[in-house]
């Protein structure tokens, strides 16, 4: 089966295709926010490094969050869009498993807390134990004011962060600074993605639904006018 798998739901981008016999190819960028068209200008040239026709993929695989909310749009769009001629499966996983999986690997370790900065004084929260099975997922994601978040992650449990630079100043304000952290921020990747929808696949596991999980709570905005119109 070979794979094209899209990841743009951190401030670093990535578009990676998979193939049989652990081929693998991975483009990884810096991407300001809100501006994620740069994935459609690198695909190209990857497929052409590959030796691949866009004919030759068999799914298309985009990390569906949690993250920003524009590049986990731009990543559902584009995998969806790019499946619509072939009418090719499209799969979908939490960016958030990705990059735990991806930590579990890499520091050896069965279980993982993936935290991201949801504002004003709020975190997510997702926790994963590999002890279970590589394709572990929470149950859901939580939103958990940054005190309180200490004692929602049992002792000892790896901590990770797309958002670690904007969450390090506050560690000591809101007792965070005895967590686990593996310390600098880290992004789900799409070779990971691509791999982690293969072992799914492998297990008969379905796809996640192809909706954005976007933890950050709403703002509102008070209208400009509020004089009723006579």
């Amino acid at each position: 089966m070979k794979i094209l798998a899209v990841e743009l739901s951190a401030l670093q981008g990535s578009v990676a295709l998979s193939g049989p016999g652990d081929f693998s190819l991975q483009e990884v960028w810096d991407q300001e926010r809100g501006r994620h068209e740069g994935v459609f200008s690198r695909l190209p040239a990857l497929l052409g490094q590959a030796g691949w026709e866009w004919s030759d993929i068999d799914c298309f695989a985009a990390g569906r969050g949690p993250g920003v909310y524009s590049g986990l749009r731009t990543a559902l769009t584009c995998a969806q869009t790019l499946a619509l001629p072939g009418e090719k499966e499209v799969y979908c996983v939490s960016s958030g498993a990705v990059l735990a999986r991806g930590a579990a690997r890499e520091m050896n370790v069965p279980r993982v807390a993936v935290v991201g900065d949801a504002r004003r004084g709020l975190v997510w929260l997702g926790i994963f134990d590999f002890a279970r099975g590589e394709t572990d997922s929470p149950a859901e994601w939580s939103l958990v004011k940054a005190p309180e978040l200490p004692g929602k992650i049992p002792s000892g449990i790896l901590v990770v962060s797309p958002d670690y630079s904007r969450l390090e100043p506050d560690f000591a304000t809101h007792g965070m600074h005895g967590l686990n952290w593996l310390k600098g921020p880290r992004y789900p990747r799409a070779r990971d993605l691509a791999a982690l929808v293969r072992l799914r696949k492998e297990q008969n596991i379905p796809s996640e639904k192809p909706v954005p999980v976007y933890m950050h709570p709403p703002v509102l905005i008070a209208p400009r006018f509020t004089d009723k119109i006579q």
